[in-house]
C-alpha cells in the first residue's frame, strides 16, 4: 500500500487544515482520503510530547499516526498510560515506524521523514504545502495550556487505575444499592425509608 500526500489547504474559515492523500493498495486501486486538522495541531502535538515545533517527529506523527492499526482501540493512549512523557513519545515513534514499514516508506533517511522530504525536489506539492501550513500556524503560546491539560489527563488516568480508587468506587456503589434495598424494604412494610448515610 502506498500513501501520497497530494494536497493541503486551509478551510475558508481559517480554522482548519485539510490534508488530502491518495492511498493505493497492492492491486493498484487508488482512493482519495481527506483529513481535517485544527490549524494549531503542530503546536499542540509538540507540546504534548515536550518537543519543539520544528522537531521532524512532530509532523511525521501528525500525518502518519492515523494509519496505525491499534491492537486494542480501548487501551489507554500512551500519552496518558506511560510512566513518563519520554516513554509515551517512544511508543508513538514505534507506531509511526510501523506505519512507514507497512506502507513502504523509502529507506533513505531524508525521504523517510515527511518533514525532511517536504523540502526535496521530488516531494509532492501536497506534502510541501502541508508542512508550510502546519508550521505557519504553530503558535508556541498554545503549549502552556496543552501541557496543563495533558498533565491533568495523565493524573486522571493514573487515579482511575489506582486500586484504592476502584475499591472506593465499588464501596460507594454497594452502599447505594444497599440504601435502595433498605428503602424498598421499608416501603414494602409501610415504614418511612431510613437514610444509612446518617449512621
Amino acid at each position: 500500500m502506498d500513501i501520497q500526500i497530494v494536497g493541503a489547504e486551509e478551510t475558508p474559515d481559517g480554522l482548519h487544515i485539510v490534508v488530502t492523500r491518495t492511498i493505493t493498495d497492492d492491486e493498484g486501486n487508488s482512493r482519495t482520503y481527506p483529513e481535517r486538522f485544527p490549524k494549531e495541531t503542530l503546536a499542540i502535538r509538540a507540546a504534548e510530547y515536550d518537543l519543539e515545533v520544528d522537531d521532524p517527529r512532530v509532523l511525521d506523527q501528525i500525518l502518519l499516526e492515523g494509519f496505525y492499526d491499534e491492537a486494542n482501540p480501548l487501551e489507554t493512549h500512551p500519552l496518558h498510560g506511560e510512566k513518563t512523557i519520554a516513554d509515551a513519545l517512544a511508543v508513538m515513534e514505534k507506531r509511526v515506524e510501523r506505519v512507514r514499514n507497512k506502507h513502504g516508506a523509502p529507506k533513505e533517511p531524508k525521504m523517510r521523514s515527511l518533514f525532511h522530504a517536504a523540502e526535496l525536489d521530488e516531494s509532492t506539492q501536497g506534502l510541501t504545502d502541508a508542512k508550510r501550513l502546519f508550521t505557519k500556524h504553530a503558535d508556541p503560546t498554545v503549549g502552556t495550556w496543552v501541557k496543563i491539560m495533558r498533565d491533568e489527563g495523565r493524573r486522571a488516568a493514573k487515579n482511575t487505575r489506582n486500586p484504592n480508587i476502584i475499591e472506593a468506587m465499588k464501596t460507594s456503589a454497594l452502599n447505594i444499592e444497599h440504601d435502595k434495598a433498605l428503602a424498598e424494604e421499608s416501603i414494602r412494610k409501610g415504614r418511612r425509608p431510613r437514610d444509612s448515610s446518617k449512621g
